[in-house]
């Protein structure tokens, strides 16, 4: 297998959004590890590389040569001992298995192994029915959970999929996926630890994972919280994931409402100073929370700062602005020269009354009128 191949079949690997729940769980690094001592290896000697997979919140690593065909060794035999493999069929297209497809296969052996071990535990019997009944009832697919038994705890994630479907898409988080045509989409991962001895659920060790653009394009789902949840798990599994869902969904929905009430106002600011004439916008586009406008007079330079919080259009933005004196031709400079000044505007100077709420064009005048007093004041 020449550079060009292998470089191709990890790109593949890397790139797959199919092999495991959360994305970029996957690392592949060269064996041995490369060091000062070591010499470059030569472009006809054998290559081998390790796969990381993080796999139910557990590292699964495997050692792979990069030949034709691909051949490999379960350094994690404690997950997956390699006899569990002598009894099974072949990757998929042996001796043409591609590296993507070697990893989907030694995943699923993965699963069936850690299922196995699971039902194996007298205590345990509770989820493996649970899972079973989830699949059967089609609230999760075979291919939307993961499970692991390490030592005395059992590992279940599961992951879903909003409800309805959410037309946002985080730019940023694209580029740094390196991934301009997928990110893994919109999603949340539930993360459930058991006691091996008992079965009994341990609620400080459950969490909600979400999707890199849910989780960056709306930061309100950070703090999300739910008491209700660790009590509802200890009657019935099922039931606890049926109700998570619908939980979690509605918050989902609620915090991309507030995206887009927030986005409406910002975009309409944008497009009123977008020609740089009166002031220069910097938007936050990713949360939809926070612009700037610089602008500067002969007397002053200026950051207006329009702040939204998740509760908006509750609650009015927070208008700041930041501006420091530019001296005079052949004026003496002074201690104060130069120095930053910060003032926040009280809800009576943007113009809201008590019990008022402000729509859209009262607080687009109101932020024209602020940067044209400051205009007269300070110069």
């Amino acid at each position: 297998m020449d550079i060009l191949a292998r470089e191709k079949a990890k790109l593949e690997v890397l790139q797959s959004s199919t092999l495991v729940l959360l994305t970029n769980s996957i690392t592949i690094l060269p064996y041995p590890p490369p060091s000062d001592t070591t010499p470059v290896p030569h472009p006809l000697s054998t290559h081998r590389v390790t796969l990381n997979i993080k796999y139910a919140d557990t590292l699964f690593s495997v050692l792979v040569t990069m030949e034709h065909p691909l051949d490999f060794l379960v350094t994690t035999p404690h997950l997956l001992p390699m006899k569990n493999l002598d009894s099974v069929p072949f990757p998929p297209d042996y001796p043409n298995t591609s590296l993507v497809e070697l990893v989907r296969w030694l995943i699923t052996h993965l699963k069936s192994h850690m299922e196995q071990c699971i039902q194996e535990e007298e205590q345990l019997s509770g989820l493996a029915s649970a899972i079973d009944n989830m699949i059967s009832m089609n609230i999760i697919s075979r291919d939307s959970y993961e499970v692991v038994l390490v030592g005395d705890k059992a590992t279940l994630l599961v992951k879903f999929r909003p409800e309805k479907d959410i037309k946002l898409a985080s730019l940023s988080e694209m580029v740094k996926e390196d991934k301009l045509l997928n990110t893994g989409g919109h999603f949340y991962v539930l993360k459930m630890v058991f006691r091996a001895d008992t079965g009994a659920f341990l609620p400080g060790e459950f969490s909600i994972v979400f999707s890199s653009d849910l989780a960056n394009m709306l930061p309100e789902l950070a703090n999300f919280s739910h008491p209700g949840f660790t009590a509802k798990l200890a009657s019935n599994l099922v039931e606890f994931q049926m109700y998570v869902k619908e939980t979690v969904d509605k918050a989902i929905m609620k915090a991309v409402d507030g995206w887009e009430k927030r986005s409406s106002l910002l975009l309409l600011l944008h497009s009123i100073f977008e020609d740089g004439e009166q002031a220069i916008p910097y938007l936050d586009s990713t949360t939809m929370s926070v612009m700037d406008l610089a602008f500067r007079t002969e007397a002053a330079k200026f950051m207006f700062k329009i702040e939204l919080t998740p509760d908006y259009p509750a609650v009015v933005p927070k208008m700041t602005v930041f501006y420091t004196r530019t001296p005079a031709a052949g004026a003496r400079e002074t201690r104060d020269s130069g120095t930053m000044k910060e003032r926040v505007f009280t809800e009576a100077e943007i113009g809201v009354a008590p019990d008022m709420d402000m729509d859209e064009n009262e607080i687009v005048t109101a932020v024209i009128q602020l940067i044209n007093q400051l205009c007269q004041k300070i110069n």
